[in-house]
């Protein structure tokens, strides 16, 4: 790992970095979590709180969704 080279393409000359690079830098693709979390906003905006301002609809709908995480 001395070497002197920093660009990106370095890393084809080692494959096993650049398969675990590969594997722990890619993003999910899923959009899964954000419709879940819209979700919740359903669940907490609710027409009898329709007076909520946005930083306690925030609050409320992270609890919601970390309510499991304990």
């Amino acid at each position: 790992m001395n070497d002197a080279n920093t660009s990106l393409t370095n890393f084809k000359k080692y494959p096993t970095i650049l398969k675990v690079s590969e594997r722990s830098n890619t993003p999910l693709t899923s959009s899964a979590s954000v419709e879940r979390l819209f979700s919740y906003g359903g669940f907490v905006l609710a027409p009898r709180r329709g007076s909520l301002d946005d930083g306690n609809a925030e609050k409320l709908i992270l609890l919601k969704a970390n309510q499991n995480f304990n």
